[in-house]
């Protein structure tokens, strides 16, 4: 082994003899290869420019990298720039960061190689010319709007409160993907602009605005327009604003906040949402009966139920909380007794299709989310688990029933729920209801009668009159069609022929859609077959059902009268050629007898199939003879 180890390193030195000897030997005086030198001119903190020597070279590149980095010449030659004269400079450097510049010369085969080290400055700071502001007054974050984007929403200022003339807060309303980690949100670094799809990197200017105090010590509240840059560096985060104010001619404003933001959490985006079925017997429960004259049909009550432990205040601090914000009931007789008990039945989810003045005893909201100016609320019926005094879970009740029983002790109540995302609640109470009576009745609704007739009307209508009548299908109670009908003198083709007009909305027994039912039809606030509505009111003014109304305008564009419809009959009875006969023996609120007859051949609609996009059709056909 020792003499074969010996051998190689007798071959290895041949080797190297003869590479040696094959290769042009140069002297110090040599005049034919490249030569190359680098030095520094000026240094920035974002470039550096170097002068470049060259000697007997056809070409030299110039080629920058970070300290430390390895670079071969094939690097320096592919990547770098071919150098034009004998000054170069390299841009888009980081500040006080250190770098090696390598020159390379080339003449044919040959080459040579100059390096130099620098380090970039520190970075200069520009003043800023608009408002500093170094106030954080609110940061919330959430992800529960209709585009599921992060909601990021930041209230800044030169001060927390308004007080002083000059004091000035900003609110921005901005938008990006929805953050992975939804309980330590960060706001992306980025230019935003203005938008109102919740799109990445957006801010709504309808909810962005400018609050600045003004002499004398009046707030003015301006929406912003223009672009919001953010930039951050660990926690701290510089955000600037530059845009016009839109309620001050556009004045020109620029604004930054500079400091830390740390959002919480906000609307229903700070709460999980129940993943397993839950069973509870709650140990308490309250009622609020609101009446509510403008439900014809049933009177509303709120139900809350608790379960778990409570402070002495009364909150609840950890347990489980139930909420239902309307259960609708039968009308009870004394609507201003002192406790008014809830009415025992089964109780279940209202229909898709029913709307507020519809509404039927023995049904209950679901749950929902409901926007109101950007923000989102839990409604109806659903679920709360609380820890600690906070929300931790929520379920949102889309379905099932509510059995009331009265007992000796109270009630007994049992709630089989579905949530909307499937999951199971099996609820339960016995013992006392406490119930409050809230209702206004008496206080906000307007004192009866309502019609505007001084004496008995006889129907006089256009001979040009026209009825058109439809049906809507089971849209408020199984079992029932529910229908609308005008009869009215005036329409587009005769703009003075103004005439008297009967409205009314009523069921019947399921079935034919395509023809209006003949018979007799009653007045009254029933599922029935042919019961017609009495004419009633909204909370807002808005006429309601069965009224008898003259199309001739009054001053202000208004129907001169109106009378809601409160008992009589209708008698309706099928004539030759298609024609109908409609025979009114009807009584207003005021006592005053409205009656008459029309004839003539009603346009019927089946509208039942699809109520919601045939609804435009309707409410066109309905501008046309509305009462205001």
């Amino acid at each position: 082994m020792r003499r074969l180890f010996s051998h190689s390193l007798m071959m290895l030195a041949s080797v190297v003899m003869f590479a040696t000897s094959c290769q042009k030997k140069e002297t110090p005086n040599d005049t034919t290869s490249p030569k190359v030198s680098l030095d520094i001119k000026s240094v920035s903190d974002s470039s550096a420019t170097l002068s470049i020597t060259a000697q007997n070279a056809e070409e030299v590149y110039l080629y920058c990298v970070e300290a430390g980095e390895v670079c071969d010449n094939e690097t320096i030659k592919t990547k770098g720039e071919l150098v034009v004269g004998s000054e170069a400079t390299i841009d888009n450097l980081s500040p006080e960061s250190d770098y090696v510049a390598y020159a390379l010369a080339i003449k044919g085969d040959r080459s040579a190689k100059a390096e130099k080290s620098f380090t970039t400055q520190a970075a200069t700071t520009q003043p800023f010319e608009g408002h500093e502001l170094n106030k954080l007054v609110d940061a919330v974050y959430r992800n529960d709007n209709n585009a599921l984007a992060g909601n990021y929403e930041i209230t800044f200022g030169n001060t927390t409160k308004l007080e002083w003339a000059g004091d000035i807060q900003i609110f921005l309303d901005l938008y990006n993907v929805e953050d992975s980690d939804p309980l330590n949100p960060v706001l992306p670094n980025g230019v935003y602009e203005p938008g109102t799809d919740n799109k990445p990197f957006t801010y709504n200017p309808a909810y962005s605005y400018v609050d600045i105090l003004v002499e004398g010590g009046e707030t003015v509240s301006t929406p912003i327009m223009g672009i919001v840059t953010v930039e951050r560096s660990g926690a701290t985060y510089s955000i600037t604003v530059e845009g016009t104010l839109m309620l001050l001619d556009d004045m020109e404003f620029s604004a930054r906040y500079t400091g830390n933001i740390a959002f919480v959490q906000g609307g229903t985006s700070a709460y999980e949402f129940f993943e397993e079925d839950v069973t509870v017997e709650f140990s308490d429960a309250q009622m609020r009966y609101w009446g509510s004259w403008f439900y014809p049909f049933a009177d509303n009550v709120g139900i809350e139920m608790f379960s778990g432990d409570f402070e002495e205040n009364g909150n609840i601090t950890r347990g489980y909380y139930l909420h239902f914000s309307s259960v609708y009931m039968p009308k009870y007789a004394d609507y201003n007794a002192t406790e008014v008990p809830l009415a025992e039945g089964t109780y279940e989810a209202i229909r898709p299709s029913v709307t507020i003045p519809y509404f039927q005893p023995y049904c209950y909201n679901t749950g929902a989310i409901d926007d109101y100016y950007g923000e989102r609320y839990f409604t109806g019926t659903y679920l709360q688990y609380i820890e600690g005094g906070e929300i931790k879970k929520v379920g949102l009740v889309s379905g099932g029933s509510v059995v009331v029983e009265h007992t000796a002790d109270g009630y007994n109540i049992t709630m089989n729920f579905v949530a909307d995302n499937g999951v199971k609640f099996n609820l339960s109470f016995n013992g006392s209801l406490i119930s409050v009576n809230l209702n206004d009745n008496d206080a906000s609704m307007t004192p009866r009668p309502w019609t505007t007739l001084a004496n008995d009307h006889v129907y006089n209508f256009p001979e040009e009159s026209e009825c058109y009548v439809y049906c809507f299908g089971e849209m408020i109670a199984e079992g029932y069609d529910s229908w609308m009908i005008m009869i009215f003198g005036a329409n587009s083709e005769y703009p003075d022929g103004y005439g008297d007009m009967f409205t009314s909305e009523f069921v019947t027994a399921k079935g034919d859609r395509t023809t209006m039912p003949v018979g007799e039809y009653r007045f009254a606030y029933e599922m029935g077959d042919r019961v017609m509505f009495p004419g009633t009111t909204s909370y807002a003014g808005a006429i309601l059902f069965s009224y008898y109304g003259d199309l001739t305008p009054d001053a202000e564009g208004y129907s001169s009268q109106t009378a809601p419809i409160s008992s009589g009959k209708v008698v309706v009875e099928e004539a030759a050629d298609g024609n109908y006969r409609f025979i009114f023996d009807m009584v207003d609120d005021g006592g005053n007898k409205i009656t008459g007859e029309w004839s003539g051949k009603p346009l019927v609609e089946d509208l039942s199939e699809d109520v919601m996009q045939t609804s435009t059709l309707k409410v066109n056909k309905l501008q046309r003879c509305s009462i205001n």
